[in-house]
């Protein structure tokens, strides 16, 4: 339904306008992606639309501008995901990306923020679509527990170690330069 509403929008020729359905799409998408990178909130809401990218071998490509220990450090951490590697999180990013492209979303503008959205897009801001995704997906946390935006980036950590994933490497993935 959602990807239906954009491409209809699009093919119109009109300005984007604000769409509910594709903010939805947008909060999942960026929830989706931010635990597949172990990401930090403040770091992927920080991310602008050029540090994302698929290239031709359909490997994705991002770079994170914000990262924890780097701020005397003026270079970018830059991944690369092989197509292979998580090819659903591949797809469903490379949809978004045509979606923005389509509705002319600004090309250097913050990947995950909508045009008609005004407030400055923070930690808070990832702290709302999470949410917003609960509540549309129907996700509840046990009694006397919440999720927060840690939680995303806790439970990816989380699920690496049960699997014996090495702790440098559960650090890498998370953007850690320790």
């Amino acid at each position: 339904m959602v990807c239906q509403t954009a491409i209809f929008r699009s093919q119109t020729g009109k300005p984007c306008q604000k769409s509910s359905a594709i903010e939805d799409m947008r909060d999942c998408v960026a929830i989706v992606f931010n635990f597949a990178d172990f990401g930090r909130s403040d770091t992927q809401s920080n991310m602008k639309a050029p540090d994302i990218g698929i290239d031709d071998q359909g490997q994705l490509i991002f770079r994170l501008r914000k990262v924890k220990g780097r701020s005397k450090k003026k270079t970018n951490l830059t991944f690369q995901w092989p197509a292979d590697s998580k090819p659903d999180v591949i797809q469903l990013t490379s949809w978004w990306l045509e979606i923005r492209d389509q509705l002319a979303f600004p090309k250097h503008g913050f990947m995950w923020k909508c045009p008609w959205e005004t407030a400055r897009f923070t930690n808070s801001s990832f702290d709302a679509m999470l949410q917003r995704t609960l509540t549309t997906t129907g996700f509840r946390p046990p009694d006397g527990f919440s999720y927060l935006p840690h939680s995303i980036r806790a439970a990816a950590a989380s699920g690496a170690a049960a699997i014996d994933v090495t702790l440098p490497k559960i650090r890498h993935e998370g953007g850690s330069v320790s």
